[in-house]
């Protein structure tokens, strides 16, 4: 049996990185705007004029990007709470 990897639209990529669509195009960009070559931040592939990023591919720029809180605040009211002790 052969694994199947789930492919990405920018949209959705964009929506599990929490950027815009517009980010995540310039992440696939193999020239910076000046028309340099570059090596792209988000592996992706081309199907006809579309642009679909592997899953995996999302896994690994959050694996390598991703920084974790000090500390986890659970709601806002305990935000507060702990801003008001800090002052």
């Amino acid at each position: 049996m052969t694994d199947v990897i789930v492919m990405l639209t920018p949209a959705e990529t964009a929506k599990r990185l929490g950027v815009s669509r517009h980010a995540v195009y310039d992440m696939c960009a193999v020239e910076d705007r000046d028309g340099n070559p570059r090596q792209p931040e988000l592996g992706h592939n081309r199907i006809g004029s579309r642009i679909v990023i592997p899953a995996p591919e999302v896994d690994a720029l959050l694996a390598r990007t991703f920084v974790p809180a000090k500390s986890e605040v659970t709601s806002l009211d305990e935000h507060r709470h702990r801003s008001r002790q800090a002052a």
